[in-house]
């Protein structure tokens, strides 16, 4: 399979795909990118890194060259910088993702699309109503939020990363929603103490702020190059384990009209099935609130 980026000279879509490379996840990538010699260098870089590590091979591309892609990373943005909410970038990240989609239909049709830009959600669902391809096809990134509770988790319990087991749906931002009823050690569920919930629950909320107060410019590219190569792998291989994908939904946890976190097995064909899991009654409440902002945003956005 091959892999098309777009923005692929960002501090996103660079490292994911690097990290793609590295795995060796797919057998080509190709890179999209206003900015034509910072693109080359990229291409030249990761050529010579890649040679050491894969046989996987980079090329600069333009539209036209996406149509041989299996799998498309929208990861273009607005340049990064100081703000309170990933909803600030609403309006001018619509506008790219408009543009993009307005390009991609000249050459494309029905492949899968990640959508990376923020705010995720929305972004996520205006790239399906722009392209109407097949919902099941757009896959929102919003796997940070889980990984970060995991980070959080393991930190509070110090305990190793891998021997936990967590999960985070709704918003990819200030809506997100922690299931601690989820939350598994080694393979056993694990009750957090009232305390432990709370310093989690601290952790993962003031972690945005206090990268924002840093200023340094430039987003979280490894996290989400982590996170995104896991997506990657899991629509090559295929997954029997559910991660956290922004998903159109369409009757799916009684909600439609929107695109919002929710536990997705994926495959070949993009999201081949959105898991059904049963709320908390504050997570439920929580979820619809969610859910309600997000369409709210849309609306705001088109």
């Amino acid at each position: 399979m091959k892999l098309g980026v777009i923005g692929g000279s960002g501090q996103l879509g660079s490292t994911a795909a690097f990290l793609a490379g590295v795995k060796g996840l797919v057998s080509e990538i190709r890179l999209v990118d206003i900015n034509e010699n910072l693109l080359k260098s990229h291409v030249l870089d990761m050529n010579q890194a890649l040679s050491a590590e894969s046989n996987v091979r980079v090329a600069g591309a333009g539209y036209a060259d996406l149509a041989g892609c299996d799998i498309l990373l929208l990861a273009a943005a607005l340049p990064e910088r100081s703000v309170s909410s990933r909803n600030d970038y609403l309006k001018g990240n619509v506008e790219i993702v408009r543009g993009v989609c307005d390009s991609l239909k000249n050459y494309c049709d029905g492949k899968i699309f990640i959508t990376a830009t923020n705010p995720v959600d929305v972004c996520n669902y205006m790239a399906h109503s722009f392209l109407k391809w097949d919902r099941n096809k757009f896959i929102g990134f919003c796997s940070n939020d889980t990984l970060r509770l995991k980070w959080a988790i393991s930190g509070v319990l110090n305990l190793g990363f891998d021997r936990i087991e967590a999960l985070c749906i709704g918003e990819h931002g200030e809506g997100q929603i922690p299931l601690f009823d989820q939350v598994f050690v080694d393979g056993a569920r694990k009750v957090l103490s009232p305390e432990q919930i709370v310093r989690v629950k601290e952790l993962i909320g003031n972690w945005f702020a206090d990268y924002q107060k840093l200023q340094s410019g430039r987003s979280p590219g490894w996290t989400s190059a982590v996170g995104l190569a896991a997506v990657i792998q899991a629509l090559v291989k295929g997954s029997e384990k559910a991660l956290p994908c922004s998903a159109i939904l369409d009757g799916e946890f009684n909600e439609r009209g929107l695109s919002i976190g929710v536990p997705c097995r994926l495959g070949k064909n993009g999201i081949e099935e959105i898991a059904q899991i049963k709320l908390q009654d504050q997570d439920e409440k929580k979820f619809r609130e969610t859910a309600a902002k997000i369409r709210g945003l849309i609306r705001s956005g088109v």
